[in-house]
């Protein structure tokens, strides 16, 4: 029940398209759950463990990335120190540059449609802290997307593994990333 809620706030706080996005999704998660393959998240806020959801529904590409503070920063309290100041704005930066984040096959011709960071706020006697972030892409021959470099995991504390959900059309894939496997093969 727990990715209900995720999926609902995003439909009632995101732009218009990226609700489009989100309800495929959810009808791609009703899809599989009909078909016995309920998708199975991880907790949502694991250390060392962060997560992407990737869904493609006609020509749009969509990511949602969670993760604790630690694992992009190495704390999770607030930024105590001038170096912890800029490591919190390091990774919101990081963050904001999708493009970079997420290599697509050439001949998908993607291109960044939307995105939306949201960093943690960073409150003082707060024990967790959380980043997310949203990118839709628009692809102009999704057809012809293959695979998808995460470059994203390069951005983690090193030993974070990046729980990875594929949802294309009725096809579901589970992939776990790190720095040593960045590839994400879509689903033909």
């Amino acid at each position: 029940m727990r990715w209900f809620k995720r999926v609902a706030i995003t439909l009632s706080s995101g732009p218009s398209s990226d609700r489009y996005v989100a309800i495929a999704a959810v009808l791609a998660v009703f899809a599989a759950r009909a078909q016995g393959n309920e998708p199975t998240l991880p907790p949502t806020h694991q250390h060392g463990v962060a997560t992407l959801t990737v869904v493609l529904q006609g020509q749009r590409l969509a990511f949602e990335f969670e993760s604790p503070a630690v694992n992009l920063t190495g704390f999770e309290r607030a930024p105590q120190s001038e170096a912890e100041q800029r490591a919190a704005s390091y990774a919101k930066g990081q963050l904001q540059q999708a493009p970079r984040l997420f290599i697509t096959s050439p001949g998908a011709n993607c291109r960044l449609f939307s995105g939306k960071v949201d960093e943690p706020t960073w409150v003082p006697d707060a024990d967790h802290h959380d980043y997310r972030a949203r990118y839709v892409f628009q692809c102009q021959q999704p057809q012809r997307l293959r695979t998808i470099d995460v470059q994203l995991i390069n951005q983690l504390v090193p030993g974070t593994k990046l729980q990875t959900q594929v949802l294309v059309g009725n096809e579901r894939q589970s992939v776990e990333l790190s720095a040593g496997r960045i590839t994400v093969k879509i689903p033909q």
